[in-house]
């Protein structure tokens, strides 16, 4: 069938759950899929600033939906490093929405 990004929904968290005496706390720091997730970002920066054609493309195939969520996500971690990779993509999916506000509008 067609693939269609607003139907797609990725089934693995970019944070790992861990339970603790009943309450959920999220790790962020270290782990495969937050790194994973930066370098994507660092990816779009690139492309983002080198390609402004492909950058509109980007922008219009959804990306900016994901950046505004990235950018809105409001976690409340227990560990600073956990604070400072969510910091670290939250700005890297700002610069990347900066770059080209009209491909990216940041609502």
């Amino acid at each position: 069938g067609e693939f269609r990004n607003a139907e797609y929904e990725p089934k693995t968290e970019a944070a790992s759950c861990q339970e603790e005496e009943g309450n959920a706390t999220f790790v962020l720091a270290h782990t495969p899929q937050t790194k994973a997730c930066i370098q994507i970002l660092r990816l779009f920066f690139h492309i983002t600033t080198s390609d402004p054609t492909l950058s509109e493309e980007m922008g219009k195939d959804g990306l900016h939906v994901i950046l505004s969520r990235l950018v809105n996500c409001d976690l409340v971690l227990d560990e600073e490093e956990d604070m400072d990779s969510l910091f670290e993509i939250q700005e890297l999916a700002c610069e990347i929405g900066n770059i080209n506000s009209s491909s990216f509008p940041m609502k």
